[in-house]
C-alpha cells in the first residue's frame, strides 16, 4: 500500500469517526435544548410580562402560559414565546392604551351623568324660583339647586378638557 492510499484511508476513517462524534454531540445538544425548551419559553414570557404595568402582569402572564400549554411541541412553544418577547413593547403600549380607553369611557359616562344632573338641577332651581317669588326659604333652596347645577356643568367641562388634552400614543 502506498502512502497516498494510506493517507486517504486514514482520512476516510477519521471523517467517519468525526461524523459519528459530531452526530452524537449534536444529538445530545438537540436533546438538551428540547428538554430546556419549556424553561426557555417561560423565560421569554417572563421577560415580556415584566415590561407591562404591574396591574397587567398577572393577567397577561396567566394568558400567555395558558396559550403555551395549548401549543404542541416544545419548539413551537419557544417560537411563540419568542414572538411575544419580540412584541413586548407593542404589547405594553396596547395594554396601556386599553387602560386609557377604559378611563376615557368612564370619564365620558361620568360627564354624561353630571351633565344631566346639572341641567336637571338648573331646571328645578329655575322652576322653584319662578313659582314662589319673594319667599326667602324657597329662594335659598332654588339658589342652592342652581349652584349645584352650575357646578355640575363646570365639572363636565373640566372632564371634557382633561379627556381631550391628554397626549395619545406615548
Amino acid at each position: 500500500m502506498d502512502s497516498l492510499t494510506l493517507l486517504a484511508l486514514v482520512l476516510f476513517v477519521a471523517s467517519i469517526i468525526g461524523t459519528v462524534i459530531a452526530n452524537v454531540v449534536l444529538n445530545l445538544a438537540a436533546s438538551e435544548l428540547y428538554d430546556w425548551a419549556p424553561r426557555i419559553a417561560e423565560w421569554f414570557v417572563e421577560r415580556a410580562v415584566v415590561r407591562l404595568q404591574p396591574e397587567h402582569r398577572a393577567r397577561y402572564g396567566e394568558q400567555f402560559r395558558a396559550d403555551l400549554a395549548e401549543i404542541p411541541g416544545h419548539l413551537g412553544q419557544v417560537w411563540y414565546a419568542f414572538r411575544i418577547y419580540l412584541g413586548r413593547n407593542k404589547l405594553a403600549r396596547e395594554a396601556e392604551e386599553s387602560v386609557e380607553q377604559e378611563v376615557d369611557d368612564a370619564i365620558l359616562r361620568n360627564a354624561g351623568i353630571w351633565a344631566l344632573t346639572g341641567w336637571g338641577l338648573w331646571a328645578v332651581g329655575n322652576w322653584v324660583a319662578a313659582f314662589a317669588p319673594g319667599n326667602r326659604t324657597v329662594d335659598l333652596i332654588a339658589s342652592f339647586i342652581l349652584y349645584n347645577g352650575v357646578l355640575s356643568l363646570v365639572y363636565v367641562l373640566y372632564l371634557r378638557t382633561k379627556l381631550y388634552k391628554r397626549p395619545k400614543g406615548k
